[in-house]
């Protein structure tokens, strides 16, 4: 069972969600938008073993890097090093 997630259509270019990577199908595999002063990405499967390799390649841990730096741009509290299990402010 799966739920098909398309980007809506926005009448202004600056808020409608940008495909980063598709599928060879042409369906959104990941997907931004900005929403508020801030942006959201969707990974339109799961991240599990049950659905993808995706968690077990090689290049997962980098990717997932490359996106938190990409959507915290501007956060200060990100920017310095984080503990992990320590509460961080935004």
């Amino acid at each position: 069972r799966y739920t098909l997630v398309l980007p809506e259509a926005a009448a202004d270019a600056a808020d409608r969600p940008q495909v980063i990577v598709a599928y060879a199908d042409g369906f959104p595999a990941i997907v931004e938008k900005r929403l508020g002063k801030g942006r959201v990405v969707v990974f339109s499967a799961p991240l599990d073993t049950a659905w993808t390799n995706l968690p077990i390649h090689p290049n997962f841990v980098p990717l997932v890097s490359r996106i938190l730096g990409h959507v915290a741009q501007g956060a200060e509290a990100l920017r310095e090093r984080q503990e992990a299990g320590r509460p961080v402010q935004i």
